[in-house]
């Protein structure tokens, strides 16, 4: 073998959470969708803010608005976050994105650098 290979356990550790806090939006997106059209967990079996929506949307008709904001902004809130978090930790552990990182702080710093003596050269 010309070139050094992780192990595999290794490749699994890097690349098992940013699968899970990746896909954990989709599912999230998905179970409250079930639980919105109804097929979701039954509303005694726990907290289901699919179903909240749900049963907000008839309160909407009524003048009670305000019933669905709360499960609709806590599922905007947990998706962004879980989202955020998984491409986070995507941009850390992608080689190629660190070495873009690191060129755009050499070519900062010495733009910085060259700014600086420009002014107090002019001055």
């Amino acid at each position: 073998m010309a070139h050094h290979d992780p192990p595999r356990a290794a490749q699994l550790d890097q690349v098992l959470p940013l699968i899970l806090t990746l896909n954990a939006s989709d599912a999230i997106l998905t179970l409250a969708g079930l639980g919105f059209l109804g097929f979701g967990i039954g509303p005694t079996s726990g907290a289901e803010w699919g179903y909240d929506l749900s049963r907000a949307l008839s309160d909407v008709a009524s003048g009670v608005w305000w019933t669905g904001v709360y499960p609709g902004v806590a599922i905007v809130v947990l998706v962004l976050g879980v989202t955020f978090i998984g491409e986070s930790l995507n941009d850390i552990s992608d080689p190629r994105l660190r070495a873009r990182r690191r060129l755009k702080q050499l070519v900062s710093t010495r733009d910085a650098r060259n700014t600086a003596t420009a002014e107090g050269s002019g001055a």
